[in-house]
């Protein structure tokens, strides 16, 4: 299984990220899942944090994992 080790937010609430296998890239959260809303806010976006099983995590308990920003960066790859 692959997992995030890396994140930085970037301007316009995106995210750079790398994963474990070397893949790295940045990615639009909102472009591919929705009902993150609370999200939206940039001082709360601003907390992203990769936690200890290597998923992206926010203090309020939203979460990415690793699939689905692989699937993310595939599909930015793709464009």
């Amino acid at each position: 299984m692959r997992w995030i080790t890396c994140v930085q937010v970037r301007p316009n609430l995106r995210l750079y990220v790398e994963l474990q296998d070397g893949r790295t890239g940045e990615i639009d959260i909102f472009a591919f899942i929705g009902g993150l809303d609370e999200l939206r806010d940039p001082a709360l976006f601003a907390q992203v944090f990769v936690d200890e099983l290597g998923v992206l995590t926010w203090p309020n308990g939203d979460s990415i994992g690793p699939e689905d920003v692989e699937a993310m960066l595939s599909r930015d790859e793709a464009l």
